[in-house]
Formats: structure tokens, C-alpha cells, sequence
């Protein structure tokens, strides 16, 4: 049975190793690497949606991903000081604390920022 796998870039739930290693292990799996995208790649605009849609009329056919190689990135601009705040000291400046362990939770304040613009640029 054909099966198709968007996996988005940034999707913290599943490493695309891991994916890519299920798409290998699928006779019949179509897999397509979505990097600019989060945990539900359909929702990331037109190509995704069409891959899917020509995927749903002949599950068969060899996919042309080429889309893919066309969607934008999105550019990460935080200031200096929103920057300080976050990774630094807490919201109301009371304590300071190692950079150490902050600096690990950029990947998940990353996703959420790009979740947070998803949702405001789609109004």
C-alpha cells in the first residue's frame, strides 16, 4: 500500500532520521522533507497541499517534490535586548541566571516564535 511522509524540519516530535528510517523500511513510501516546516507540514501553504492532493489522486505515481526547493524560509530577528531577557534573567529582571541551560531552549523558543508568526500572519 503506497503511503506518503511530509516530515517538517522543525517538527520536535519526531527526528527526521527517524522518518527517514520508516520511509526505508516501506516498500511502496514516498517521503518528502519539508525543512521550513513544523509538526503539521500540510498547513505550510500550497505546495505541501499539493503534493498531498496529486499524492491522493494516483498514490502510484513518482512524486515530484520540486516545490519543495521553492518555499521561503523564514528569517529569525530577535533583538538584543528581547534576547538578554529571555536567555539571561526572567521577564521581570529579579534574578540572573547561567547562559548555559538557557541557551539550550532556544530550539523550543524558536518553534514557538515561528508558531506564534504563523498564526498572526493568517490573521
Amino acid at each position: 500500500m503506497p503511503v506518503l511522509l511530509l516530515h517538517g524540519g522543525f517538527d520536535p516530535t519526531m527526528p527526521m532520521e527517524r522518518v527517514e528510517q520508516m520511509a526505508d523500511g516501506w516498500p511502496d513510501a514516498q517521503f518528502v522533507a519539508v525543512p521550513w516546516s513544523h509538526h503539521v507540514t500540510f498547513n505550510e501553504g500550497s505546495c505541501p497541499k499539493t503534493l498531498t492532493a496529486d499524492f491522493l489522486r494516483n498514490p502510484g505515481a513518482p512524486m515530484d517534490d520540486s516545490c519543495i526547493a521553492e518555499m521561503e524560509p523564514f528569517e529569525w530577528s530577535v533583538s538584543t535586548e528581547l534576547e538578554d531577557t529571555i536567555f539571561l534573567g526572567d521577564l521581570w529582571g529579579v534574578r540572573r541566571c547561567s547562559t548555559a541551560p538557557a541557551r539550550l531552549a532556544w530550539p523550543a523558543l524558536a518553534l514557538l516564535a515561528l508558531f506564534v508568526r504563523r498564526c498572526a500572519s493568517r490573521g
